[in-house]
Formats: C-alpha cells, structure tokens, sequence
C-alpha cells in the first residue's frame, strides 16, 4: 500500500460533514486548465476555477509539516470552508496519492523500457490482441506529471 500523504479527515479537519459530502461532486467541476500548483518547502498551494452556481476561484494552501490545509480562499459567497475549497483540497490529495501509487513510480523509473515494450507489442502479428495492455501503458504514462507532451504525444502516435 502506498504511503498517504494524510487521512482525508486531517486533511479537511476544518470542514463540515455536509461541505465534505457536497464537495465530492464538485472535484469534477474544478477547471483543470486553471489549475495552479505552487511548491515550497513548507508548502504547496493549489487554484483554480470551479464551476458552481458561477465560476468561483478557489485557492487551498497545504502546511507539509501539519499535513493540514493552513489557508484557504474562495470568491463564492459562503465565506470559510465552503465546498469548493474541500473539492480542491480532494483533488489535492488524489493527485498525491496517485503521485505515490507504486505503479506509477515504477512506470516513470522505467519509461525507455514501457516505451520499448509497447513498440515491440506493436510490431506483433496481431497487435489489435494486447491493446489493452498498450491502452494501459499508454494511459498511466500519459498520467504522470513527470513525462512530458512529446514523449505522451510519440506513445499515441505508436498506438496509432
């Protein structure tokens, strides 16, 4: 099992039970073209849109020592802890939880070789028969933060 960055309790500890359950809805409206992540040693703060009634810009700030968020802002209405600031604290912790899936960390230590492998499943006679396993590759690779739009271009164009 891959090592958490924190308990989703901890990391909401501020919200209510009613903003929590209403703030997985919204996970799904946060604009991911508006997101920002910004990393210091200390922190690491996220913004972003989110869609509601209105669009709202939503700002968390995660404390790395507390594993708390420390600071928080959105534009809606509600004022402190509404659910657009628990969805972007979720979003936050599901991409380090992905960040941390080990199928993920061996994926980007090995890349060369999931790329070579998924040319040589290419070349087979029937390739059409491990498309799933190329769909795979080609999505976890594509997911990672660490590989870049051409290498995430190349596997698609390999795919065909």
């Amino acid at each position: 099992m891959s090592k958490s960055i924190t308990t989703l309790a901890n990391l909401l500890h501020k919200f209510n039970s009613q903003t929590i359950s209403r703030s997985l809805e919204y996970v799904s409206k946060i604009d991911l073209g508006s997101l920002q992540r910004t990393e210091t040693a200390q922190t690491t703060q996220l913004q972003a849109d989110i869609k509601g009634t209105k669009k709202y810009h939503t700002q968390i700030a995660y404390h790395k020592a507390s594993q708390r968020i420390t600071q928080s802002d959105c534009t809606c209405p509600v004022g402190s802890f509404c659910k657009h600031r628990a969805a972007l604290a979720r979003l936050f912790r599901d991409q380090e939880d992905e960040k941390n899936d080990p199928m993920n960390k061996f994926l980007v230590q090995n890349q060369e070789f999931m790329q070579e492998l998924m040319q040589k499943i290419a070349q087979f006679n029937n390739p059409i028969e491990y498309q799933d396993i190329t769909d795979t590759l080609a999505k976890r690779l594509n997911a990672s933060p660490i590989i870049n739009f051409r290498t995430c271009s190349r596997l698609k164009n390999m795919l065909g």
